[in-house]
């Protein structure tokens, strides 16, 4: 059975010392995966509704994307995503403490077939 355990965190500088702490406890890197939480992107995509496109609706959607949720990560990100997968449910303990030990802020986990 595979596992993976998440961890967010409010600082992106955290989510990259969660990734050294992993890649120390013996994690491979391409089994670490990070995502940066853009703070206006999130918002952009909330705002606008969910219904069928009539072209107006998509082009607002995609205008909003592009300009709250580009631009440099260093100005733009507040925090991260650490995901990290495994093969071996007994490793999710050591993902989990290199995950709070770097100062996430919730962790999760998810078992898969």
């Amino acid at each position: 059975m595979r596992r993976t355990v998440v961890g967010v965190f409010d600082r992106q500088e955290a989510a990259s010392a969660a990734v050294a702490a992993l890649a120390r406890s013996g994690f491979a890197r391409e089994r670490i995966h990070v995502a940066e939480s853009r703070p206006h992107a999130t918002a952009a995509v909330i705002a606008a509704p969910r219904t069928a496109d009539d072209g107006v609706l998509r082009h607002l959607r995609r205008f909003l994307a592009e300009t709250y949720g580009e631009g440099p990560v260093e100005t733009a990100a507040t925090g991260a995503v650490v995901q990290v997968d495994m093969d071996d449910t007994a490793l999710a303990p050591r993902a989990e403490l290199a995950l709070v030990t770097s100062g996430a802020v919730d962790i999760t986990h998810q078992s898969l077939p």
